[in-house]
């Protein structure tokens, strides 16, 4: 394979149509005879439903239905989530509640009417009796005795407990020379996408079947949802995917409201489009990130680490869309990071609030990378040492692979020490830290953060197996060559932004040798696309390419076959290059793409013994159980004694995340996480009061960062192909966010230790800071 295309920066073509205002979301999408939905919403963080009035709101001009949860209990299926694994207990969750409200924003009725204003009018003549009950809000104190259970189900509010160990934790604590404690505690965050969730849904009576448009990250898992709730075959829902204005994990779950739509089509026989508004996105779709570490560093006196003994409690929220296990078991399992470590223990603790439901965000396991890269400097501050020393008498090199965690992952293909030695360069490390103590002479309070991350990837099918969770990592494409010689594609991930339709298209033109514009790759409609597990994971660039390229090449040797029989040539002697198939060494003696294309269609009696006409396959890939791609940030931060303000005068990022299909995308993908990081450190925090209202339900209560609050970003690019991938590909969209996360956290701590000052929990907002400082 030339590589002509792979690895060129080209600009993803799925932007054209977007910069030019021609893309389709949900909310453009309109059908003849469209009925809009909106929900009843609880204002009330726990209660008894005691009645539910509906019929002022069902009087009401142009509303067409009202639906309850009893309504809905006849036309849906409970959905259970109660995968075997050891420890974690069953829990289940109604369509819509019928008597007990979990949190504020919990729905419960569903107004249907020809026009979107007049359906959300007759929501608030809809009557609620609620009987109030205590909440649980803190989840330090939801396994108190007295605290009220979320789920009458769960006892203790805990649906999770488990141990892990690996090597003899007890025996490094007591061999160490010091043994040091540190707490992390990270803010509740939400995922704030351009578009909130939405979807259209159209029954068609008489061929009994449901066309579910959809902005969501995984479209056929969502069509074995719906079918299975709604009791169909899954031959009879088709999920179209139109263009979706980001997800970052809060567009997996078929929620509640979905799943409501589309049983009102399927009673009303009509169209019917449901909108989530911003407040509600905010108040009521999902969560993510309160998780609250404990950690005990066994160390040396020169700063070897012996063994980590962690703690972790996962506020899990109010209904499980997942398993109450997978996100802590997967930080547990990551926290090791880049470093060699062997005595290692962590405790797992899930729990049960009275607020919105939880769930992954782009780098669920997040906290990770900032529990260890932040006992790392609180170690070195212990001993009086610089981090950067700490971390090299830890740090994995190239040399100890292949490398198997204390969290049980195998390395293969990691080079976090490169990442780092890079970034300090690129940062003036040394020069920075004399810089630092100049100022902080002048009082100016300063700080330098370090992080080196290891960030899983790609997800394979053995992934989920050796992790005991329920779930498949592999993906499918279809790949067509036209009578024409144009290539066609259908791949099973769906992009929100990643560039899928880009960098695939790259992997086949080259693999092919055509033109990349005669090449064309499509995703979002499970009738034309094959099976997949959707876009999550940082999973979409390795499997789509996998499963196309696996597809091309088994069209690449129909190729070679047929243009065998065509030039009489032996198929040894032939080469592919430039559309066309040629004999080596005698270029004349040739055949295009096109001519065999036009056989393989059209003179199918010209075609070798045996061979079936046309020119299509289907590939089905599983990538290895990870790919793990590394990288360093470095970074400096000041902040305003007066104010609590921080500003970022210097970032450096070097990382590595195998062969490049798009340096251009990669590069994009970067910023956005890195930004994402940069945010859930200083500014974005979900905020419930004791009562369980959510106090940051707005764009002007939950702090968003501008372009102003961020820093220019210095990026290097390291390329260590993965010899278990094709192209030598890993993913690379979360590992910014874990950087970010712990850089900036490290480095207020770093400005903040003069002063006496420790802070343990994100953000670290200005006012937070401010009134450390003045205390």
């Amino acid at each position: 394979m030339t590589d002509q295309y792979v690895g060129a920066p080209l600009p993803p073509r799925e932007t054209r149509k977007l910069v030019l205002g021609r893309g389709c979301y949900i909310a453009d999408v309109s059908m003849p005879g469209l009925l809009h939905a909106a929900f009843v919403r609880s204002p009330h963080a726990h209660a008894r439903v005691v009645r539910i009035d509906v019929d002022a709101a069902r009087r009401a001009p142009g509303i067409v239905a009202v639906l309850t949860g009893r309504d809905l209990a006849t036309m849906t299926a409970r959905f259970r989530m109660a995968p075997p694994i050891e420890g974690l207990l069953p829990m289940e969750m109604a369509t819509l509640p019928t008597d007990t409200v979990r949190f504020v924003g919990d729905p419960v009725a569903c107004v249907i009417g020809d026009d979107r204003y007049r359906v959300e009018d007759a929501c608030a003549t809809v009557d609620v009796e609620y009987d109030v009950l205590p909440a649980v809000i803190d989840p330090e104190r939801a396994e108190d005795p007295d605290a009220p259970r979320v789920d009458e189900a769960i006892p203790a509010n805990r649906p999770y407990h488990g141990v892990f160990a690996h090597g003899d934790i007890e025996a490094a604590l007591r061999a160490a020379d010091r043994v040091v404690q540190v707490r992390f505690h990270q803010g509740r965050q939400t995922h704030v996408p351009m578009e909130p969730r939405g979807c259209l849904a159209s029954w068609l009576p008489g061929d009994e079947t449901l066309t579910f448009w959809h902005s969501t990250q995984i479209p056929h898992p969502m069509r074995s949802a719906l079918a299975a709730r709604l009791g169909i075959p899954e031959s009879a829902v088709r999920v179209i995917t139109p263009d979706v204005g980001g997800g970052f994990g809060q567009k997996i779950p078929l929620y509640r409201e979905e799943l409501t739509t589309a049983a009102a089509s399927r009673r009303l026989g009509r169209p019917v489009r449901w909108v989530e508004t911003r407040r509600e996105n905010l108040l009521a779709s999902l969560h993510a990130r309160e998780d609250i570490v404990d950690v005990r560093a066994a160390v040396r006196s020169d700063g070897t680490l012996l063994g980590l003994d962690v703690r972790i409690l996962a506020d899990f929220g109010a209904y499980a869309y997942f398993p109450a296990n997978y996100m802590a078991r997967v930080v547990g399992m990551l926290i090791p990071g880049a470093y060699r470590l062997h005595d290692y223990r962590y405790e797992i603790t899930t729990v049960l609030t009275n607020k919105c439901p939880s769930g992954p965000y782009r780098a669920p396991m997040l906290v990770c990378s900032w529990v260890i890269e932040g006992a790392i400097d609180a170690v070195a501050r212990a001993l009086a040492m610089d981090p950067v020393e700490v971390r090299r008498r830890n740090m994995l090199a190239d040399s100890d692979l292949p490398y198997t965690t204390a969290g049980g992952f195998e390395y293969r293909s990691v080079h976090p020490r490169d990442t780092l030695e890079r970034a300090l360069r690129a940062f003036d490390y040394a020069e920075r830290r004399r810089e630092q103590a100049d100022a902080r002479s002048r009082g100016t309070i300063t700080g330098i953060g370090i992080a080196t991350y290891v960030e899983p990837n790609t997800y394979g099918s053995e992934f989920y197996k050796t992790a005991g969770i329920p779930g498949s990592g592999h993906d499918a494409a279809i790949v067509r060559i036209e009578p024409s010689g144009a290539v066609s594609a259908q791949i099973g991930v769906v992009s929100q932004g990643q560039g899928h339709l880009t960098t695939v298209a790259q992997a086949l033109a080259d693999e092919l040798a055509v033109p990349i514009e005669n090449v064309r790759v499509q995703s979002g409609d499970t009738a034309a696309a094959p099976y997949g597990m959707g876009t999550r994971g940082s999973r979409g660039g390795v499997v789509s390419a996998g499963a196309a390229l696996g597809a091309a090449r088994v069209l690449k040797q129909k190729l070679l076959r047929l243009a065998a029989h065509v030039l009489e040539a032996p198929i040894d002697d032939l080469e592919l290059a430039g559309g066309r198939i040629q004999v080596r060494g005698a270029p004349a003696s040739a055949v295009t793409i096109a001519q065999l294309a036009q056989k393989a269609y059209l003179a199918p009696t010209d075609l070798p013994r045996g061979m079936e006409p046309g020119l299509e396959a289907t590939h089905a890939f599983d990538p290895p159980p990870l790919t793990f791609s590394s990288g360093t940030h470095v970074c400096q931060v000041e902040i305003d004694p007066g104010s609590g303000r921080v500003t970022i005068p210097r970032y450096t990022i070097v990382e590595e995340c195998g062969r490049m299909l798009n340096p251009r995308v990669v590069e994009g993908q970067l910023h956005g996480a890195t930004a994402q990081g940069v945010a859930g450190a200083l500014f974005e925090e979900v905020v419930y009061a004791s009562d369980g209202q959510n106090l940051s339900a707005t764009l002007l209560d939950y702090a968003m960062p501008i372009a102003s609050d961020l820093p220019s970003f210095d990026v290097q690019h390291v390329e260590h192909p993965d010899p278990a991938t094709p192209l030598g590909m890993k993913g690379m969209a979360e590992g910014g966010v874990m950087g970010a996360s712990a850089a900036i956290s490290n480095a207020i701590a770093d400005a903040l230790a003069p002063l006496g000052v420790e802070l343990t929990r994100q953000p670290f907002t200005a006012r937070r800071l401010g009134e450390r400082l003045r205390s």
